[in-house]
């Protein structure tokens, strides 16, 4: 998803596989979406608990 329903891009790519994730971003860069951070799923959880 490149996008959210508001419009607005994401802030974050998640993904478990690392060479998933990798491409995820690249298709962002390719495609002139900006570069959101990527993060594991689990940094992700960490995060939104504080718990960094």
């Amino acid at each position: 998803m490149a996008t959210m329903k508001d419009g607005s891009k994401p802030d974050y790519i998640s993904s478990d596989c690392p060479l998933g994730g990798h491409h995820i971003a690249q298709g962002f860069e390719v495609n002139g979406l900006g570069a959101p951070e990527l993060n594991h799923p689990l940094t992700l959880v960490r995060k939104a608990y504080g718990l960094e």
